[in-house]
């Protein structure tokens, strides 16, 4: 990337997560000197950190997220295939249990991901943007108590942090901007209010989810075997446990029970394996059987999806800005943060690219609106999916049964029509509108797939059906491993 001759001298980032280090490359062309401050104590390894409690949840990039996780980071890709990292499509090399049956497996339909852990993507982009940008550094061990300010009249004029470590050079640290790039817990929002600031308005949606994780060494003979992951999914309103299995680098399983509704996978091992067993197909719990556990079950209950609407914020604040996780966080079953984080970062990119003034109230707003269009898309898909259950919390729009009712229309219709589910997937991560379905071949081929879902009742083959899942899903061939082969085209 190259980097242009900056107009401002200094950017902080709170926290060197991968928001904060998306920041990093948006900032570094612009700044002189652009300081990330992380209160862990960071490896050099892969390893899981302390403050990423979810780093042993499994963190599948899908197809938009890549691309601009590339964009910023060149190389970021090839360095992950390098590391063991790879790329599948999630349609043809995984099989998924859907409420409807077994998947039709598709070939290019935009389904691509890319399979790796955490702390891989961690340590790499670290590496990558300390290589690429010799005016960044990263401050490790420090805790930011507060930012600095001053006020002029209404408005609270951010100038810096003050943070708690023993160094009286770092001690305060004087900034033309501070991005909050903390993320769910971030501590912002309490600050503004204790400095006088209004609380911007927030909408939450809360399924009552959680995730139970643990790693395994995959059997040798896994390595012969067509898939890169399995999900078998939830069924409302009647089955709300599910669980997945992704492959990652070093011959390594990431297997996740998830249980939705208040319905919470345990995380003692018996009552783990029990859970998973009760999903509704046998074929992980044979899988794992195979396997060599290699960690102990871990758990996170942290999936409300919490929307902070500061494209709206009544307050004159100037300095601050608060980007990924911190501003709008998804149920990560969807996996949109990573995408989420990235385009964020992109958009404040584009935004300087043009902005010659300071990080002032206006320009804020201007942010916080264009994140906004992005967010708005996201936000409609993963709540969407998570209010149908009866015990979520959160407003439903209105005529939601009716929208509710639409949309598992669309999927019954979708999931029998290559073309249609081609259109339909990339609303996973915000790489489409949900206005532009609304043209006359789409209405008419989803006027011809209902009909045929009315009178000829397609249907997928059901868990029942498939008598011998384990056999099926070791065969070495791509064409014949999986029950919804009917479906493939």
């Amino acid at each position: 990337m190259t980097q242009s001759s900056p107009f401002r001298d200094h950017a902080v980032i709170i926290g060197a997560s991968i928001a904060g280090m998306c920041a990093a490359q948006a900032l570094a062309p612009h700044f002189a000197r652009v300081t990330l401050i992380e209160r862990d104590t960071l490896s050099t390894a892969a390893e899981p950190r302390r403050g990423v409690p979810q780093g042993i949840q499994p963190h599948g990039i899908l197809q938009r997220g890549r691309k601009e996780l590339d964009a910023l980071f060149p190389g970021l890709m090839d360095a992950l295939r390098a590391q063991g990292a790879y790329e599948f499509d999630g349609s043809y090399q995984m099989a998924r249990l859907t409420p409807q049956g077994w998947a039709p497996r598709y070939r290019d339909i935009g389904a691509s991901a890319f399979a790796c852990s955490r702390p891989l993507l961690e340590v790499t982009m670290r590496r990558l943007l300390l290589a690429q940008r010799s005016n960044v550094r990263i401050l490790e061990g420090m805790r930011v108590q507060e930012p600095l300010h001053r006020r002029e009249g209404e408005e609270v004029i951010v100038t810096g942090v003050r943070t708690d470590t023993q160094d009286p050079a770092l001690r305060e640290i004087e900034a033309d901007v501070v991005v909050d790039a903390t993320g769910r817990g971030t501590k912002t929002y309490k600050w503004m209010s204790q400095v006088g600031l209004p609380e911007p308005e927030e909408q939450r949606v809360d399924s009552k989810c959680n995730y139970a994780t643990r790693h395994y060494r995959a059997p040798e003979e896994a390595k012969d075997w067509w898939w890169k992951g399995i999900l078998i999914d939830s069924s409302p309103p009647h089955c709300s446990r599910a669980v997945s299995i992704l492959s990652v680098e070093e011959s390594r399983w990431i297997v996740t029970a998830i249980g939705t509704n208040g319905d919470y996978a345990p995380t003692d091992e018996q009552g783990w394996l029990d859970f998973v067993r009760s999903t509704r197909s046998p074929v992980v719990s044979e899988l794992i059987a195979k396997a060599t556990p290699l960690t102990d079950v871990v758990q996170n209950r942290t999936t409300i999806n919490i929307w902070r609407k500061m494209q709206r914020y009544p307050g004159k604040l100037s300095g601050l800005l608060v980007l990924g996780d911190g501003v709008c966080c998804f149920n990560p079953s969807y996996g949109q943060g990573l995408t989420a984080s990235a385009l964020a970062a992109q958009e404040l990119a584009r935004l300087l690219e043009d902005a010659r003034g300071p990080f002032d109230s206006r320009f804020l707003r201007s942010y916080y609106q264009a994140q906004a269009k992005f967010l708005e898309e996201g936000w409609a898909y993963s709540t969407t999916l998570d209010l149908r259950w009866s015990k979520t919390e959160g407003k439903r729009p209105p005529f939601f049964r009716l929208q509710l009712w639409g949309a598992n229309i669309l999927e019954a219709i979708a999931i029998h029509d290559k073309e249609m589910m081609r259109k339909v997937m990339p609303l996973l991560d915000f790489g489409a509108n949900r206005r532009s379905f609304f043209t006359p071949r789409f209405l008419l081929r989803g006027y011809i797939g209902f009909l045929r879902y009315i009178f000829a009742r397609p249907r997928l083959p059901s868990p029942q059906e498939f008598s011998a899942p384990l056999e099926l899903l070791q065969r070495g061939s791509h064409d014949n491993a999986t029950p919804a082969v009917a479906g493939t085209s």
